[in-house]
């Protein structure tokens, strides 16, 4: 997104405030991956922020990242702006989930990418509440348990994680011919049940 066209967005979504006369303004940055372009999530972030205060309006900033570029100093800055929660996506322990979410490998580069985020994490832990969402199928679901471990035996406890939430990863009419991976269901209807409880019981 360019300045101009985050310029754009700022401008219509004062022009809906000045319409609705809300109490709030909520807005979420998600992907692709939001941080990759902070600098227009910090200046959508101030123009905002700037706006709706002169109106009386509550700005709540909400994130959907990979947790790779997260940092404290870009949570200090969008916390007084009204940053008010983090989702990081972890796709269960260290093995599994830089498995399922490498990096892109550029010559003898390391593409794990688990640890990194648990650093970050830990980084921003305290600072403000952050939210673990992740994704499973037949062959992952059983390394959540040792995330949640993981996470516990890190430091993280009850009062810095605001939700953990798993669900299944869906395909699509299709998907065979596009994706390497293999998927079983194609709506929730088609997962099983019992994972959702034995998930809900780990966690």
């Amino acid at each position: 997104m360019s300045k101009k066209t985050a310029k754009r967005v700022c401008e219509w979504l004062i022009e809906r405030v000045d319409d609705v006369r809300p109490r709030d303004l909520t807005i979420t940055f998600f992907g692709g991956e939001p941080l990759i372009n902070s600098k227009m999530v910090k200046f959508i972030s101030r123009t905002l922020h700037q706006e709706v205060q002169s109106k009386g309006v509550i700005l709540n900033i909400e994130i959907i990242t990979n947790g790779l570029l997260l940092s404290p100093e870009l949570v200090e800055e969008l916390l007084p702006l009204g940053l008010r929660w983090i989702k990081v996506t972890l796709d269960g322990d260290a093995p599994t989930h830089s498995r399922m979410r490498p990096k892109k490998a550029v010559g003898n580069q390391n593409t794990d990418t688990y640890d990194e985020i648990i650093e970050n994490l830990l980084k921003i832990k305290g600072k403000v509440p952050f939210i673990i969402g992740g994704n499973y199928d037949e062959s992952t679901k059983c390394h959540i348990p040792a995330l949640l471990d993981d996470l516990k035996k890190k430091g993280f406890c009850r009062e810095d994680v605001k939700k953990i939430a798993f669900k299944p990863i869906l395909g699509f009419p299709g998907h065979e011919n596009s994706s390497a991976h293999a998927i079983e269901a194609c709506t929730f209807s088609e997962t099983n049940t019992d994972d959702f409880l034995w998930l809900i019981k780990e966690t």
